[in-house]
């Protein structure tokens, strides 16, 4: 009975392993179909916000309002790479483009 037992546990470690991997293949496979003619960084465009949490080895030191822009620039192919930290969006600017 105690063979049997751990036959089954083997058994069913390997049927679950076997069952993440089917998911894992068809998740990767559903995303790559879900693509569109979108790549980066068309594909990331779009102004992102939230609140950057700084932490040492106390804890969290410091939050402070973050952006990103990831926008296209209409005269060339180029696009730009913006993030803003704290709240003066001109002090806080740090500004870079993507060739």
């Amino acid at each position: 009975m105690t063979v049997f037992c751990c036959l089954s546990i083997k058994s069913l470690k390997c049927s679950v392993q076997t069952l993440f991997l089917f998911v894992f293949i068809l998740c990767v496979q559903n995303v790559d179909c879900q693509t569109d003619s979108l790549s980066f960084p068309e594909s990331w465009e779009g102004i992102y916000a939230g609140d950057l949490e700084i932490f040492n080895a106390k804890g969290k030191a410091q939050t402070l309002p973050m952006e990103l822009h990831i926008l296209p620039i209409d005269t060339s192919e180029n696009h730009t790479f913006y993030i803003i930290y704290g709240e003066d969006k001109v002090e806080g600017l740090r500004p870079y483009e993507l060739v």
